[in-house]
């Protein structure tokens, strides 16, 4: 007979599973997954799957005293395979934040192993092997898997796309980035995520298109024009993108200082700021 911990988690009052957690997790969307756990937990209180299941949502979201407080309350109940996993990937988040790179890999791996079907430790071992690791074909295997498992998932579509890109497989990662953008129109972050994608497949990774900015940026109107919408787009990136793209976020950055520069080109040439 299986134990109850050993059970996937099925939502208990509104027939969420684990696996649609993770995907309210993945997708930026963690109140509502830590709302749903904590009526699971009210409804399970003997069923140390959904405790382990909090804390990991709790870390994932960023709430790490918390997380922290129900590891240490559960003391060692007796453990099935799930809840392991749930437990060493929380274990991994909060030494992630206390900067023990050391131990992410070997909680990551030990939760892989412990349910290697949960998508959300597919995200973590990527970015794990893309920040730490520095592996970018293991990273891509991980969400490559995490893309199969949750089809359709905004922001599972988004990593894998901006890891395609930064792995060289640009037109790959471009043509899933603009797929996903039609798939979801009315998400910013995947029509940021086409975009940057688009640009970076040109010649010299979007240098063309960059070079093309400033050129443009020293014609009457265009100047002001093009920068402020240079501004909007690097602004909406670093909120959307930060963690899913760090790379273009800066890249975004440092065109926008050459903008910048070039503006000022301009405004010596002209000799007058406007227009």
């Amino acid at each position: 007979m299986q134990e109850p911990s050993d059970q996937a988690f099925d939502g208990s009052s509104d027939g969420r599973d684990s696996t649609e957690i993770a995907r309210l997790l993945i997708d930026g969307r963690s109140s509502i997954a830590i709302r749903k756990l904590r009526g699971a937990r009210v409804a399970n209180p003997d069923d140390p799957f959904h405790e382990a299941e909090l804390a990991c949502a709790l870390a994932f979201a960023g709430e790490p005293v918390e997380a922290e407080r129900i590891l240490s309350a559960m003391g060692n109940p007796p453990m099935g395979s799930l809840v392991k996993s749930r437990i060493g990937a929380t274990r991994a988040l909060l030494a992630s934040r206390k900067g023990d790179l050391e131990s992410i890999g070997t909680h990551l791996s030990e939760a892989l192993n412990s349910d290697p079907g949960y998508p959300l430790l597919d995200l973590l071992m990527a970015r794990f092997y893309m920040l730490v690791d520095v592996d970018l074909d293991r990273a891509e295997e991980h969400l490559r898997r995490l893309v199969v498992s949750i089809p359709g998932s905004l922001k599972a579509t988004v990593h894998l796309a901006a890891l395609l890109s930064e792995n060289g497989k640009r037109t790959e990662g471009m043509k899933l980035a603009i797929q996903n953008a039609i798939s979801h129109p009315t998400s910013l972050t995947a029509a940021l995520a086409a975009f940057f994608a688009s640009v970076v497949t040109l010649p010299m990774n979007g240098g063309v298109f960059l070079a093309a900015l400033v050129i443009l940026s020293l014609f009457p109107f265009l100047g002001p024009v093009i920068f402020v919408g240079w501004l909007t787009v690097t602004i909406a990136a670093f909120f959307s993108l930060r963690r899913i793209w760090p790379r273009i976020v800066l890249a975004s950055t440092l065109g926008l200082v050459t903008l910048a520069i070039g503006y000022v080109a301009r405004t010596i040439v002209w000799g007058r700021l406007f227009p």
